[in-house]
């Protein structure tokens, strides 16, 4: 049997993504921290590269709400306002409810064993006192979901919203009980998920949803505090 053809080989990950995973994982991290201004200069100084990859890597991290242009300063990240959040809250309550209900028709027995797994490591990772591995874990719970709905268009609006909540998970990244809180909702909604319970999936999710716009909206709050006057 001959040899396909495919088209031309894939190639490596682009300076451009590394130059946005490296920016993007700081600002998730807490390390570049709100209103931190950056210039395409200074990183491509820093990340000993040109600045064109620097350049399209902060335009994609505007593009998808984790900075802001500053006109003649370069960029800064943003911070949402505490109505803003709030309202992707509440889309996010009827999106991944909806996610859920196809998932229970369309999720795979690998998807499901990729959830429990989730589950199991990321309450391993906060027991080890290593809660910042949450937050990946977090995304990739309502992601492995919201991809089993088989729906692309209801993933990437998804991918988008979870991506400017992110924002807010990084102000409690040292309160262990939030992100226990948190992995009980996602056992929560993978047992209405396996048990084929389509209310009940949907109720989880915005039980869920709900506890994670409180502690954000206490971010929120103690971040304000923590300004300068």
């Amino acid at each position: 049997m001959g040899d396909l053809d495919l088209g031309p080989a894939i190639e490596p990950i682009s300076i451009k993504e590394q130059v946005y995973n490296r920016i993007r994982n700081l600002i998730v991290s807490g390390r570049i921290p709100r209103a931190t201004r950056m210039t395409e200069n200074q990183l491509a100084k820093q990340f000993g590269v040109s600045r064109t990859p620097v350049r399209e890597a902060l335009q994609v991290l505007e593009s998808e709400g984790f900075l802001d242009s500053v006109p003649r300063s370069g960029y800064e990240v943003k911070m949402l306002l505490p109505e803003e959040m709030e309202g992707i809250c509440e889309i996010r309550k009827v999106l991944e409810g909806l996610a859920a209900r196809w998932a229970i028709q369309n999720i795979t027995p690998n998807e499901l064993k990729q959830l429990a797994d989730n589950v199991a490591a990321s309450e391993a990772a906060v027991q080890r006192g290593e809660p910042q591995f949450f937050i990946k874990g977090d995304v990739d719970f309502h992601e492995i979901l919201a991809r089993a709905s088989r729906s692309r268009q209801l993933l990437e609006i998804s991918q988008i919203l979870r991506r400017q909540m992110l924002l807010y998970r990084v102000g409690s990244v040292s309160n262990n009980d939030s992100f226990m809180a948190a992995i009980e909702g996602h056992k929560r909604i993978l047992e209405r998920i396996e048990s084929k319970d389509i209310a009940g999936a949907e109720e989880a999710i915005r039980d869920h949803l709900d506890k994670v716009k409180e502690e954000s909206k206490a971010v929120f709050s103690r971040m304000h505090l923590a300004e300068p006057c």
